[in-house]
């Protein structure tokens, strides 16, 4: 046994003899002197595995025992990480496996393995969707890790990276990605299917601000990470991404081609069979024929996605296409069944509720012309601030159609000029000023 392997382990010997309820006196009787057992318990002496043993012994513990099992704790922690990657989250909490996460003392021996055992809790409490207790753990660490390339840095971007995506800290997650594009032999501390995971976090962010050809890039790169990994479930996630990020590109026939194999992948993998996968595919296939005008497929495919779930997202689809369709019987049907709803909704479907409802209910005229441009600067304000481009095309060209009627054809003007400017920036790939 090396002694350098006991740096971490005079807190431990403090924490064991407090819960012992002996004193620095009673604990160091026979062994060594009280003082000197205070400076090994503040690490500030190393002192022999003979004197170690027997301060273990004296508190009936077996130290050789406890020194094995926490040496073993890293290939333990790698199993549990691995797990947590391919979504095998435990259906007990109480599962001995991620309760040993919690129990510092399973890895004090060792700094570096402290930290993992950090690092693959947060992941945990991620999967569990506790993302306040997993952000004050990666704070924690952010604010002592000292990036290198080494195995925990890998652990840490990668899950960092995820959290900050999940928490919409965007600009976050964006300097981390820029930083591990620095760090020397970085990508050489993950196995294939990391890598592949690893890039498909980077494809969700650049999803996220709007540069899709970069995002078809990186999750290129994630598939030939899985190319030779049973990974299903990630093989569609990258599927509806590229489709996603296609036809924002005006690619329509390219992304529903991508659709089509995440809809192969769903009827072959029963366990991928879910609600909420079909509802996900259904919904951008029916998106994909919004954007292209064809409206009537627009609403054969969200009235299947529908019919999978019921989410606001899925009420809104229809009410706006039925409208496109003049069909404003089943537009009203479903906005009707949206405002009995008893739930907090966000300010993105709230604004598209309320605009919608002024459609359906309200009386467009000169008198009531005020209060729409009082929710047109409201609605498309905030639309814009959260990047949100896709509503503020759709939305900017609907109020200038109310404005064309009413005659204010400068207003007209300004929102299809906006509606136009953004379209094109996205055909790009391109930033959106």
């Amino acid at each position: 046994m090396l002694k350098e392997a006991l740096t971490d382990v005079g807190p431990l010997i403090k924490l064991y003899r407090i819960k012992s309820g002996l004193t620095q006196e009673e604990l160091s009787e026979g062994i060594c002197t009280p003082s000197y057992l205070s400076r090994i318990e503040n690490s500030h002496v190393i002192a022999d595995i003979e004197i170690h043993q027997l301060l273990f012994q004296r508190m009936n513990i077996d130290f050789n025992d406890f020194y094995e099992e926490s040496i073993n704790m890293d290939s333990k922690l790698e199993s549990i990480y691995m797990n947590l990657l391919s979504n095998k989250t435990p259906n007990d909490e109480n599962d001995e496996n991620y309760k040993l996460l919690e129990d510092s003392t399973k890895y004090i021996f060792k700094k570096e393995l402290h930290l993992k055992a950090k690092l693959v809790f947060s992941r945990y409490l991620i999967s569990l969707k506790r993302y306040k207790e997993a952000k004050v753990i990666i704070d924690e660490i952010g604010e002592v890790i000292q990036l290198s390339g080494d195995r925990n840095t890998f652990i840490y971007i990668n899950v960092a990276i995820s959290l900050y995506y999940l928490t919409n800290q965007q600009k976050k997650a964006n300097e981390l990605s820029k930083q591990a594009a620095t760090i020397r032999d970085f990508l050489d501390n993950g196995s294939s299917f990391e890598l592949g995971c690893y890039y498909y976090n980077l494809a969700l962010l650049l999803c996220k601000e709007y540069k899709y050809l970069e995002t078809i890039e990186h999750c290129q790169k994630a598939l030939n990470y899985f190319t030779d990994i049973y990974q299903p479930n990630l093989d569609f996630k990258c599927h509806i991404l590229l489709g996603v990020a296609k036809n924002n590109l005006a690619q329509y026939n390219l992304a529903k081609r991508h659709y089509k194999i995440c809809l192969n992948i769903l009827q072959n993998i029963e366990k991928l069979s879910i609600p909420s996968n079909f509802n996900m595919v259904y919904s951008n296939l029916g998106y994909c024929y919004d954007c292209q005008g064809d409206i009537n497929k627009a609403i054969y495919y969200y009235t299947k996605a529908f019919d999978y779930s019921q989410g606001i997202s899925d009420y809104i689809n229809l009410i706006r296409t039925h409208y496109q369709a003049d069909n404003i019987d089943s537009a009203l049907k479903y906005l009707n069944t949206v405002l009995l709803i008893d739930e907090i909704i966000s300010p993105k479907y709230q604004y598209q509720i309320d605009i919608l409802s002024f459609i359906l209910l309200g009386n467009l005229d000169t008198q009531t012309a005020e209060n729409i441009n009082a929710l047109e600067e409201r609605s498309l304000s905030y639309f814009k601030e959260e990047k949100f481009h896709t509503l503020t095309i759709f939305y900017s060209k609907l109020f200038a159609q109310f404005y064309k009627k009413l005659n204010w054809y400068k207003k007209t003007s300004e929102l299809l000029e906006i509606a136009l400017e953004i379209s094109e920036s996205l055909r790009k790939g391109g930033e959106v000023e």
